[in-house]
């Protein structure tokens, strides 16, 4: 979240294009490491499998609601402020989120040390392929017609 509020304040005080690009491009990653951490937090905070499935409900209505409404959001701080404070107001998110979550999460360990095989270390990326999203190319499904 660090990176991603410090991205945000240099995507609101971007001055060049090319900088403004940049700092969205380290925005994206910031947020790319957010999301599985998240993940990974609900799967370590619910450990029984029905509070777990509602947790990961939630976060996807979340998620969902977050999408629809940041451009809803984003949209009328432009038109009253400024295109900046969409990137600004992002600040606040990571400030509360560096705040509060070091004191409501407490350090979690593993309880036995994995060592993973050959064939496991070939097929881990194998979900971050575009096949397995359903990707066959630009603009088309696996199985449409």
């Amino acid at each position: 979240m660090a990176v991603f509020g410090v991205a945000s304040l240099a995507c609101g005080l971007a001055q060049e294009p090319r900088n403004l690009v940049v700092a969205r491009f380290v925005q994206g990653g910031g947020a790319a490491m957010a999301s599985p951490a998240a993940l990974s937090l609900i799967t370590l905070m619910y450990t029984g499998a029905e509070e777990r499935a509602k947790a990961f409900g939630l976060w996807g209505a979340i998620a969902g609601l977050g999408g629809t409404m940041g451009l809803v959001i984003s949209g009328a701080l432009t038109g009253f402020a400024s295109w900046r404070w969409i990137f600004l107001i992002n600040l606040l998110v990571a400030a509360i989120a560096v705040v509060l979550v070091p004191r409501l999460v407490t350090e979690s360990r593993s309880l036995g040390e994995h060592t993973w095989t050959y064939p496991e270390r070939s097929w881990a990326p194998a979900p971050c392929s575009p096949w397995s999203s359903g990707c066959s190319g630009p603009g088309r499904r696996v199985g449409a017609t």
